[in-house]
């Protein structure tokens, strides 16, 4: 349980966001919300939040919800900027933010991705899945990914 508070208290360091919480404290938070089997980043799962996405990570600033909850709050509050640099850090771009790429970058980048079917290359989704990741993938980032 300590390795995964730390993990989540480096995480909220490394976005800009102050941590309050003792490892008792999250513990207990934790605990004492029945979840903590529950907890993952997937949908049916559990996460700690804060309200709106805002202030520190605090015992009165936190809550256990479903992800789901976490990310329709995401999409909902953030402008269509922010939510462009959330989806680029969370994708590892982190060189990528504020910058304009150039064509020539473009360009490598879709021949990269060439012989890649939806971004799905070497997987073997059904049609469903695929479709469920695309609408995840809108809802989450307001990009047209079909």
């Amino acid at each position: 349980m300590r390795k995964v508070f730390n993990q989540q208290k480096s995480n909220a360091k490394r976005r800009g966001i102050a941590w309050r919480l003792t490892f008792e404290e999250w513990s207990k938070i934790w605990t004492d919300s029945g979840k903590w089997e529950l907890r993952g980043r997937n949908s049916g799962q559990y996460c700690m939040s804060r309200p709106g996405d805002q202030g520190s990570y605090a015992v009165d600033n936190v809550r256990i919800v479903p992800v789901t909850l976490n990310h329709n709050e995401m999409t909902y509050q953030h402008t269509d900027e922010a939510k462009l640099r959330i989806g680029a850090f969370h994708k590892g771009h982190q060189y990528l933010l504020g910058r304009k790429l150039s064509e020539t970058h473009k360009q490598n980048i879709s021949h990269g991705n060439q012989g890649r079917v939806g971004g799905f290359a070497g997987k073997h989704h059904s049609e469903a899945t695929k479709a469920l990741k695309r609408r995840t993938w809108r809802n989450q980032y307001g990009g047209a990914n079909d």
